[in-house]
């Protein structure tokens, strides 16, 4: 270790695991990483937080660390405030200034897949073109670069494609509406749809995922179905913002990486009948570590609305 260094501590909550990343803010690597469970119950947010922070070193560190950046998995205000998290509602009801105040380190509060975003831009375009990134895990997450600044909106939350209505009078959504992107394409929507199959514990979706692959008609209807309404919306963002590259990431990615190519298919066909140049499709390259990185990339300007 360099004590020499300067670090930020990226955070990414999801909700089923947090990640925590001592990241070197000149190279921009991860050095120490620790990862458990999402607490469920507000009581425990703060101290399962600062429990994660003394792991990778933030206690030992805290005159080398310029910032905490925190990813919250829902609708975050340019200015921090939490404004809705439907995967994981206690969070909206926490006072996380109070790591500030434990710490005395700042905290800088921005959506999850913002973080993502700007990792994989660094580490996905050089050259510098814009970019989507869609990330599908437990919920779903658009970010977006163009001309070198990560967007979120006039109020900070651009991108909740998760929330897009893509099946009219559908299944009801964690955030009350209904036919949601997430209730037909999601990692939890495909746990619950694994489990109707008779898929059920943790293994669930891989078998569900391996019954597509291998041409199980109710399987692949399943994964078939989530995989045209994720081209749609990509496509549909394609011809909104036109980018030079699309990224796809998250842990159903991560793991199945073989919907990257299938997704791209049907993004062409989406697209092509309009002449539009094929866009570039790739999954990250950074993975898991994607928020963790970016959000050394944020420090000092997170705070502010791009």
């Amino acid at each position: 270790m360099d004590w020499l260094q300067r670090y930020v501590i990226s955070i990414d909550i999801g909700a089923t695991k947090t990640s925590w990343g001592l990241v070197a803010s000149s190279s921009h690597e991860v050095v120490r990483f620790h990862v458990e469970p999402t607490p469920r119950e507000e009581s425990q947010v703060l101290s399962t937080l600062l429990h994660g922070i003394a792991m990778v070193g933030g206690h030992q560190l805290v005159g080398s660390i310029d910032a905490i950046v925190l990813g919250i998995p829902g609708v975050v205000r340019g200015d921090g405030q939490i404004l809705k998290c439907p995967n994981i509602s206690v969070l909206e009801h926490v006072n996380f200034r109070e790591l500030e105040q434990a710490l005395a380190i700042p905290v800088h509060i921005v959506r999850d897949v913002i973080m993502a975003t700007v990792g994989d831009w660094h580490a996905s375009c050089p050259s510098g073109e814009d970019m989507v990134a869609m990330y599908i895990g437990s919920g779903i997450g658009v970010g977006y670069v163009i001309d070198g600044l990560v967007r979120s909106g006039w109020h900070g939350v651009g991108g909740e494609v998760g929330h897009w209505t893509v099946v009219p009078d559908g299944d009801r959504c964690s955030c009350g509406q209904r036919g949601c992107l997430e209730t037909v394409a999601s990692g939890e929507s495909l746990r619950r749809a694994a489990s109707r199959l008779g898929h059920d514990g943790a293994d669930g979706v891989s078998c569900l995922m391996q019954g597509w692959l291998t041409g199980s008609a109710h399987e692949k209807a399943v994964v078939d179905t989530a995989i045209y309404y994720i081209s749609l919306t990509l496509a549909n963002l394609v011809k909104l913002l036109d980018p030079g590259r699309v990224v796809l990431g998250g842990g159903v990615i991560d793991r199945n990486p073989l919907l990257v190519r299938s997704i791209s298919h049907r993004i062409q066909l989406f697209t092509e009948p309009l002449g539009l140049i094929p866009v570039s499709i790739t999954s990250s390259t950074l993975g898991n570590q994607s928020p963790l990185i970016g959000g050394s990339w944020l420090v000092p300007s997170t705070a502010g609305r791009n």
